[in-house]
């Protein structure tokens, strides 16, 4: 019986770890002494290297990431910009760390729209790399992303100018382009399907054992 119970107890604990890494989490990393050639803004190693070492000045919730910082807003693959949530266009130093889980519904490209340098990893595998600092630049994966659910980590550092972060996908298949979603609440219809029929397995069990006890 306690072996039963435990097991219902994991199950209880799966479908509540379903709502969990809901909406993208942006973190910033704003430091004052940063320079026009401090490396940490010229590359995305040693971005990534501080990101791993500190700990983030401020810290967003985002359902999407479409930022872009100058005073009024572009529209980039038929999404208008947001400005970036800590420094309204008046920040020329900082680093983003954008990390959470997004659905795609269908095999897709991931793609970016960034300014300046960016490490776009999906399910710890690089997926975009341009390291360098570099004007607002389109770019997209050559590997196709199967449809399901999928694991996001991206670091963007900006050193001067525009500081650019969209991220999006665009199906196999073609057509228009969409922004990569993060949902503030992760539905637990899927992790209930999933666990479903072993509940009412155990559960039928544990009652066939009761009425043998009884």
């Amino acid at each position: 019986m306690k072996g039963i119970n435990k097991f219902l107890g994991i199950l209880v604990l799966g479908l509540a770890a379903s709502t969990a890494n809901a909406a993208f989490v942006v973190d910033i990393y704003d430091n004052a002494a940063w320079g026009f050639s401090t490396p940490e803004l010229n590359h995305t190693i040693p971005a990534r290297a501080y990101v791993d070492a500190n700990s983030a000045t401020n810290s967003y919730s985002n359902e999407t990431v479409n930022f872009y910082d100058y005073s009024s807003s572009k529209v980039v693959n038929g999404f208008a910009t947001n400005y970036w949530p800590h420094a309204l266009g008046n920040d020329e130093t900082f680093i983003a760390h954008v990390t959470g889980d997004f659905y795609l519904s269908v095999d897709s490209y991931v793609g970016s729209w960034s300014d300046d340098g960016i490490d776009f990893l999906v399910d710890s595998a690089a997926y975009i790399s341009r390291p360098n600092p570099h004007a607002p630049t389109f770019d997209l994966s050559s590997v196709v992303l199967l449809a399901g659910w999928h694991t996001l980590d991206v670091v963007l550092y900006e050193r001067t100018g525009a500081a650019a972060l969209q991220l999006f996908a665009e199906a196999i298949t073609g057509g228009a382009r969409t922004l990569l979603h993060s949902p503030s609440a992760v539905p637990v219809p899927a992790a209930a399907l999933l666990f479903a029929p072993a509940l009412i397995g155990f559960m039928g069990l544990r009652r066939k054992i009761k009425a043998t006890i009884a």
